[in-house]
């Protein structure tokens, strides 16, 4: 049976990666700890299967510790992503060319 989707294996991980997250979240304020577990749940829920497809070595049974991994670091993506401007995103790709 699927929710929103998704196995329920999928949700276990996430809501494992989001116990972690809360738990060792060095963040002392309360609104930055939820906006960062939500951050990390989207990414994780939009982007586990992206990732999973742009690398041959996942597996598809790997895809809990896609979810673990894109929990915990879902807030940093959507802080890179927020601050990417285009002259960013320019000055990276060139100083990759060289």
């Amino acid at each position: 049976m699927k929710y929103l989707g998704e196995e329920p294996r999928f949700w276990a991980a996430m809501a494992l990666a989001l116990l972690v997250k809360f738990l060792l979240s060095p963040t002392r304020h309360p609104k930055r700890a939820i906006g960062g577990a939500i951050a990390g749940a989207l990414i994780a829920y939009f982007g586990t299967d992206p990732v999973v497809g742009w690398f041959e070595g996942i597996t598809v049974e790997d895809r809990d510790i896609v979810v673990i991994v894109l929990v915990l670091t879902g807030e940093h993506i959507t802080r890179w992503l927020i601050k990417l401007t285009p002259e960013r995103l320019l000055r990276a790709f060139l100083s990759k060319k060289k």
